[in-house]
C-alpha cells in the first residue's frame, strides 16, 4: 500500500512509497515473505533515495528539478511565510536567454511547462521550491518564466532585464537632440508605446544588443528611453530626463 511507479532521469522504472519514503528498483510485491524494508531516510521535499543498479550505491534524485547527487541533500529549514502568486511571474525571454538565470535560480524540468499549473502546485505544496524562486520553460509560449514567493521580490527584481520602471522621458517632438546620435529611435509604425516595446524586448521579438533604445509614445506624444538594468549607469551618463515646463510652475 502506498507504492507508485516512477522513472529516474535515465528512464529506468523505480517504485516509491509515499507513506514510508522508501524507494526501490525491485517491484515491492516480489519481496520474500518476512523481508523488511530499509528504514526511511528523511529528505527535503522533492528528493528520493535510489539504488544505482550498476554499483549498488545509493544516490538521490529530485523529481522537481531533475537534479541527481551521490551526497544526501542538506535539509532546508524554511521559516518563510511567503506566498506564491500568478502576479509574481515574469517572462525572461525565449531559448537563448539562459544566461539571465543560469546559476542564479533553480530550473524546473520540462514536465513543468505551464506557469499557472506550476503556481497552483507551489501554492498547494505538491511542488516545493525552498529557495523561493525558480525558472520554468512555458511550452505554449516558448518562453522562460521566473516565479517567486512574495518574500523574494527584491531578489526577483535583479532578474528584470527590461521593465516599465526602466524608462526615461526625453520630451516631445522637437526635442530629438536629447537622443540623436546616442540611441536608436524605433520605427513609429511598428512601436508606439513603452509597454509594447518592453514586451517585444522580453519576448525576443526585438533585439537590442546595445541595451537601450528610444520609442515615441502615441498616447503621451513623448519620446521615452527604455533600457536594460545592466545599462543604468551608462544611461545616467548619456541622457537627461526631460522636465515639462509645467513642472516649474
Amino acid at each position: 500500500e502506498g507504492w507508485a511507479e516512477h522513472q529516474d532521469p535515465q528512464g529506468r522504472v523505480f517504485y516509491y512509497n509515499s507513506a514510508t519514503s522508501e524507494s526501490t528498483y525491485d517491484p515491492p510485491w516480489l519481496r520474500q515473505d518476512g523481508a523488511q524494508p530499509p528504514p526511511p531516510q528523511e529528505l527535503p521535499a522533492g528528493w528520493v533515495a535510489l539504488s544505482d543498479p550498476a554499483s549498488g550505491k545509493t544516490y538521490y534524485y529530485n523529481s522537481a528539478t531533475g537534479e541527481t547527487s551521490w551526497d544526501p541533500p542538506a535539509p532546508v529549514a524554511s521559516t518563510s511565510s511567503g506566498q506564491w502568486s500568478l502576479d509574481q511571474t515574469y517572462g525572461l525571454g525565449p531559448e537563448g536567454y539562459e544566461h539571465l538565470f543560469q546559476g542564479r535560480a533553480p530550473v524546473l524540468d520540462r514536465s513543468f511547462s505551464s506557469v499557472s499549473a506550476t503556481v497552483d502546485a507551489l501554492i498547494s505544496g505538491s511542488l516545493v521550491v525552498d529557495e523561493g524562486i525558480c525558472v520554468l520553460y512555458s511550452a505554449s509560449r516558448s518562453l522562460y518564466f521566473l516565479l517567486w514567493r512574495d518574500d523574494k521580490t527584491e531578489l526577483a527584481k535583479t532578474f528584470f532585464m527590461w521593465s516599465g520602471e526602466q524608462a526615461i522621458c526625453l520630451g516631445p517632438i522637437g526635442n530629438e537632440q536629447a537622443f540623436e546620435g546616442k540611441a536608436e529611435l524605433l520605427p513609429k509604425e511598428s512601436y508606439s508605446s513603452v509597454s509594447q516595446t518592453i514586451n517585444s524586448l522580453i519576448l525576443g521579438e526585438l533585439a537590442m544588443d546595445v541595451g537601450y533604445c528610444v520609442v515615441f509614445s502615441d498616447a503621451h506624444q513623448l519620446y521615452f528611453l527604455v533600457y536594460r538594468t545592466d545599462k543604468e549607469a551608462e544611461v545616467a551618463g548619456l541622457f537627461t530626463a526631460w522636465q515639462s515646463p509645467d513642472d516649474d510652475q
